[in-house]
């Protein structure tokens, strides 16, 4: 969802997605795949149907807080994702093995290039850009972005292939969850530890944060006896020793890490602080009627130039019904998830209160995922 289309107002996942719509009927045609209606696929339609009639009620009342047009086309594609998503679903033809093992290739192949990225900047002042800016859907994001850099007492933050580092530690953390609780990737250390490494060198605090307690909760499961524990610790020890040795060479003055932690925890920062920058939606929140906090002001519906995070972003758009719902929806799919299913879904939860994940690629991917893993879901039938 990072570039445009060559359909004016659409970017280009949702384009692919829509174009490889048609493909998918028309295969389930030929090959007689038969579709699976289960509890889960009820819910999720009739959320993209609320989703629906509140966004037309607010359009309809002239209550918007954006163009009616940027409105109406977020309502629609974010209708039209849920819709198509749960169709692919229901017919049981996507092999989930081969999806994890090429998004945990990517993610490794991203972290590498962000300590590419990293390392280029400290040793040659370089920086390497990882997005195509001038097809990107926002036109002036590579000059803004550069410009922030520069303005910033040079504080360089790279996000590989992503617009933003947060982007990148979003995308890559639940790659670093089933490396670690799923049986089958638990031996892939070299992936672990590059990733680990590169959402430590993108200075996301949200992902910093987020990979901290994935791995308490490793250590918590494994009851402190195994040497994982040992692992983690040298690991940090070894970052820690090398920032410091990076504070007196003349290759690395930005010690890098110690600005990374400073942007979640420290107010008085210059390249912002990551808590702040995440409550800032919440205080919109105060502005909000009984039926707006319990219905939301319709999906899009946002000031622009306003950044609100997951949570607060889910309460202003569809209201703590619509969030309860949205939550709701997943929680029908991981009953008969085993327990590493489960420890993503809490992480993912985590993301609503620290990210963004109430948008159409958050919820194809996840609803995908997770419905992988119902296969034994007791209230589906099969037509």
């Amino acid at each position: 969802g990072e570039y445009d289309s060559p359909m004016s107002g659409m970017d280009l996942g949702t384009f692919l997605l829509i174009f490889l719509f048609p493909c998918v009927v028309l295969y389930s045609i030929i090959k007689r795949v038969k579709s699976t209606i289960s509890k889960s696929f009820f819910m999720a339609f009739s959320f993209a149907i609320y989703i629906l009639f509140i966004g037309i009620i607010n359009i309809s009342d002239g209550s918007l807080y954006n163009s009616p047009t940027i409105v109406i086309l977020r309502l629609l594609k974010y209708v039209i994702v849920i819709v198509i998503t749960i169709y692919f679903s229901s017919l049981k033809v996507i092999n989930m093995d081969f999806v994890i093992s090429k998004y945990i290739f990517f993610s490794y192949i991203s972290s590498f290039f962000i300590i590419i990225q990293r390392i280029v900047f400290n040793l040659l002042s370089i920086m390497i850009p990882g997005v195509i800016y001038s097809q990107a859907k926002v036109a002036d994001y590579g000059s803004n972005f550069y410009s922030s850099q520069i303005n910033s007492d040079f504080f360089y933050r790279p996000s590989s292939f992503f617009l933003e580092p947060s982007h990148f530690a979003q995308y890559t953390i639940f790659a670093i969850i089933i490396l670690l609780f799923n049986a089958k990737y638990t031996m892939k250390w070299k992936e672990l530890i590059i990733i680990s490494v590169g959402i430590i060198t993108s200075t996301s605090g949200m992902g910093i944060g987020m990979l901290l307690l994935i791995f308490i909760t490793k250590s918590i499961i494994l009851k402190y006896n195994n040497r994982f524990l040992v692992i983690i610790i040298s690991t940090f020890m070894i970052a820690m020793c090398l920032n410091s040795y990076y504070q007196y060479t003349s290759y690395f003055q930005i010690d890098f890490l110690n600005k990374a932690i400073s942007r979640v925890l420290v107010l008085d920062n210059s390249s912002g602080n990551a808590i702040e920058a995440r409550s800032e939606g919440f205080y919109y929140l105060n502005n909000l009627s009984v039926y707006g906090f319990l219905f939301g002001n319709g999906y899009g519906n946002v000031y622009p130039y306003i950044y609100f995070n997951g949570i607060a972003y889910s309460i202003w758009c569809i209201g703590v019904i619509g969030l309860l719902w949205y939550i709701s929806i997943f929680l029908s799919l991981i009953k008969n998830s085993p327990l590493w299913i489960k420890i993503y879904f809490i992480f993912f939860i985590g993301l609503i209160f620290l990210g963004q994940t109430l948008t159409s690629s958050s919820f194809l991917f996840t609803y995908l995922f997770l419905s992988s893993f119902d296969a034994n879901n007791k209230n589906e039938r099969v037509y």
